[in-house]
């Protein structure tokens, strides 16, 4: 057996691992994906956001909330939306809702957080961070169905 072949087969087995991995991670999106469409998960989810926006007074924190509220939004329609379009579009768009829930809870502590450092602390590099958090990608939904 030549170097090459051990080379091949080494590939082989980190794509079959990483192929393993990837079908865990599908599962568990899934998974909760069925969790909050059954119950009042979203609505929690929703209490949790808004208990740590509602609060807000820095008036530099304001584009922040926003930001939660919209992408909140955002994917409670989606989800209603892929509903009516069908289990392949939940499915299909799963990942992306996943994300962007996830996104928007630490985006809603960070503000949280930040406010609290601001009126405590005086201390501002919270917000900073709340901020630059913000301004990256928290919305991931694609509203487009396809069949």
């Amino acid at each position: 057996m030549s170097a090459g072949d051990l080379v091949v087969i080494l590939a082989a087995l980190l794509c079959a691992f990483g192929f393993a991995a990837l079908v865990v991670v599908l599962v568990r999106v899934l998974d909760t994906l069925r969790a909050l469409r059954g119950g009042d998960s979203l609505k929690q989810l929703q209490l949790l956001i808004t208990s740590c926006i509602e609060n807000v007074s820095a008036p530099n924190l304001a584009d922040a909330a926003r930001v939660v509220r919209s992408s909140f939004d955002h994917a409670t329609t989606w989800l209603a939306e892929a509903e009516r379009a069908g289990q392949h579009a939940v499915e299909a768009g799963a990942r992306r809702f996943s994300l962007t829930l996830g996104r928007t809870v630490e985006l809603a502590l960070l503000i949280r957080q930040a406010q609290w450092s601001k009126e405590k602390e005086s201390d501002d590099r919270s917000t900073a961070s709340a901020r630059r958090f913000a301004h990256s990608a928290i919305d991931l939904i694609w509203t487009e169905f396809q069949d």
